[in-house]
């Protein structure tokens, strides 16, 4: 049996570990858009992360412990077009990381699911602001980045929404201010970079 220390020191190596992939898995996109050309800063970073996961895991399998699977992050991702649901999934994927995907805000009922993720991405509902159903989503979302931070995908036709947003969770107190990147000028190197920095904080 593990005594409590030890326990704690697994479970911070185990923290630590996920880290290190998540940086390993962003430093390994920056790699491949330089093709044969990394510069040498990106490939000493990319060598130091490699080394510091394979000793982590190394540490851990000394203690018996099996290390986590790769995709040791969740994200949720919301959005009624599953073609940009497909292109999100794949975006975490390429992270290291896993997605729970649905085409609406999950109930409070299912507040287990999001136990397990580390971030939200909600793609917004192109409707009107007086439309009833766009302030029933607004306060869902409200709910949802009490356990999240947010990332929201609009378009230029629903921008007004996520600044309605924005002013909801200031009236709620809550100190979240949710990233809104437009499906217009979607950039999949930019969305890493959002991401990882949720991700690292």
């Amino acid at each position: 049996m593990i005594n409590q220390p030890d326990e704690l020191v697994i479970e911070q190596k185990q923290k630590l570990l996920s880290q290190h992939r998540r940086n390993l898995n962003y430093l390994e996109q920056q790699s491949a858009q330089y093709g044969l050309n990394v510069p040498l800063e990106i490939h000493n970073a990319l060598v130091a992360e490699q080394d510091k996961v394979t000793a982590l895991e190394r540490d851990l399998a000394a203690s018996g412990i099996a290390p986590q699977p790769k995709s040791s992050w969740q994200a949720l991702v919301i959005d009624p077009d599953s073609n940009w649901r497909q292109i999100i999934v794949d975006k975490i994927n390429e992270l290291g990381g896993g997605a729970i995907e649905g085409q609406t805000v999950p109930a409070a009922e299912q507040a287990d699911t999001l136990t397990h993720c580390a971030v939200a991405i909600v793609g917004v509902n192109p409707q009107t602001q007086n439309d009833p159903s766009i302030r029933e989503w607004i306060k869902a979302v409200v709910k949802l980045s009490h356990n999240l931070p947010l990332i929201l995908l609009a378009t230029w036709e629903d921008r007004d929404t996520p600044i309605a947003l924005r002013q909801a969770l200031r009236e709620s107190k809550i100190n979240v201010i949710p990233t809104t990147i437009f499906k217009e000028t979607f950039d999949g190197y930019w969305f890493s970079r959002v991401l990882h920095q949720i991700l690292i904080t």
